[in-house]
């Protein structure tokens, strides 16, 4: 839209206005065979008139319609947020601090922390739940569907709706066909207790953004399709003949993924545990050498057996509860050795600037020639 809009200042003299509106309702047009007629008569009518546009839409985009036309993209999802992006800026600044990382191991560690985050945030919203932008979506077209007014209506048929929109003396129908009422996936209306796979409908919202529409709202509020439960639909599939494919639980599934995260976290937990426990017997391995008493050494090494034979036999090391605490024997030295210090004897006397030194030499030899 954004070179729609500079090459229509740019090449459009007279008629701007009415081809950003013929090229927005090219965009939301969901039917194929509407959305070329409708690019035929704009081509027909503009032609003449806006010759250098036309040509730059022919050359453009005429040719590749199905890489930008709503209805090839029909319960495509699209979403603008960028994963992808967003996980390389969480890597690069919210992990690594903005710094350029050199060394391998630090990068691999660094982006299995991440990884960690990840996982545990996800159980945190599969315990909490999470309000996400298309669920957030729906709840707002539910909301708009209560606002709506007496321009709109519907008809009703065996499997198939139609909502009409009356705007001037145009009229706007969106076809909104029946689908899986037992389904129970996360993309739902909790107020309306209906899931993205219940019903569809033509237009954008649904078969581009792939979200309940506020036509389904509507539909489901004024028709007699809401008053009948899910519970009572399954019970009529079951006694008929049709074979009845029931989706998996969605509690389940999140227990089973709860189950294979929870071991890893646990695993990256340990692994870090071991590092940092590592590294602390480097530390005392350095501080060891610089042990100068016999006495010392000799406990420490008591302690380092005992915390031996901990890991022996339990093989972990969570709870060193039984450990015999280190205690350091400070040595005793004679009384005649323990001095204290002299305390260093320091002249209060405020000292004189140059100046002032200058003028007390002037005065003293005034007072002698006196």
């Amino acid at each position: 839209m954004r070179n729609w809009n500079l090459n229509i200042n740019s090449k459009v003299v007279q008629y701007k206005e009415e081809i950003r509106i013929k090229l927005k309702i090219f965009l939301a047009e969901t039917d194929e065979t509407s959305f070329h007629k409708l690019i035929s008569s704009f081509i027909e009518t503009y032609e003449a008139k806006e010759s250098s546009f036309v040509a730059y839409f022919q050359s453009n985009y005429i040719n590749r319609t199905k890489k930008w036309a709503s209805c090839y993209k029909k319960k495509a999802g699209v979403n603008t947020n960028m994963k992808l992006e967003r996980w390389h800026r969480q890597i690069k600044y919210e992990e690594a601090g903005g710094t350029v990382m050199k060394r391998m191991d630090k990068t691999i560690s660094l982006i299995l922390k991440a990884i960690a985050k990840k996982l545990l945030s996800r159980i945190i919203s599969i315990e909490r739940g999470k309000l996400t932008p298309r669920v957030a979506l729906i709840r707002k077209r539910h909301k708009t569907s209560l606002e709506m007014g007496s321009e709109y209506g519907y008809i009703q048929c065996v499997k198939k709706h139609i909502v009409t929109k009356t705007q001037g003396e145009s009229i706007f129908t969106y076809d909104i066909e029946e689908g899986d009422k037992t389904c129970q996936c996360t993309i739902r209306c909790e107020e309306c207790n209906i899931c993205i796979h219940s019903f569809s409908c033509s237009c954008v919202d649904y078969c581009v953004r792939f979200i309940i529409c506020k036509h389904i709202h509507f539909i489901h509020k004024e028709s007699s399709v809401g008053e009948i439960s899910v519970e009572t639909r399954r019970e009529d599939l079951e006694h008929s003949n049709h074979n009845l494919v029931v989706d998996e639980n969605y509690n389940e599934k999140h227990e089973i993924e709860k189950d294979a995260i929870v071991p890893t976290l646990h695993n990256v937990s340990l692994d870090s545990a071991i590092h940092n426990t590592l590294t602390v017997m480097k530390n005392l391995e350095r501080g060891l050498r610089n042990v100068k008493s016999v006495d010392e050494v000799c406990e420490i090494q008591r302690t380092l057996i005992a915390l031996e034979r901990r890991v022996n036999s339990s093989g972990s090391m969570t709870n060193l509860s039984g450990l015999p605490v280190a205690q350091r024997k400070v040595a005793c030295a004679p009384s005649n050795k323990s001095i204290e210090q002299q305390r260093r004897f320091v002249i209060k006397k405020r000292k004189l600037s140059k100046q002032n030194r200058s003028c007390q030499t002037d005065v003293q030899k005034h007072q002698k020639q006196e």
